[in-house]
């Protein structure tokens, strides 16, 4: 399902919900400590996805992906002008030392 059909999903089963249990009003500040502990989430995931590696500030503006290269093997990670040639490495080598899921363990 792509993201704006889940969107759709699960604001028509708010709204299902709603129905059922009766209104009830979400306050501004509830509203807020939502969407921090949301965010919240999604930074540990990223965290844990890229094994606690910080690449800094990619701008992410500035990066280049020629989605008309058709040529076998082409990546914007690989693109000179974006400069990520060594984070693809990096990451690759913490994922395969990495102690809990490592691509190396035995």
């Amino acid at each position: 399902m792509s993201p704006m059909g889940e969107f759709f999903s699960l604001l028509d089963y708010g709204r299902a919900l709603r129905r059922s249990e009766g209104p009830d009003y979400l306050a501004i500040t509830n509203f807020r400590s939502l969407a921090y502990e949301a965010l919240k989430q999604a930074s540990a995931h990223r965290k844990r996805l890229m094994y606690d590696w910080d690449p800094g500030d990619v701008d992410l503006a500035n990066v280049r992906d020629r989605l008309s290269n058709t040529t076998n093997g082409y990546s914007f990670v690989s693109d000179p002008a974006n400069g990520l040639e060594d984070a693809y490495l990096e990451l690759f080598m913490r994922a395969c030392v990495s102690p809990v899921d490592g691509l190396l363990r035995k």
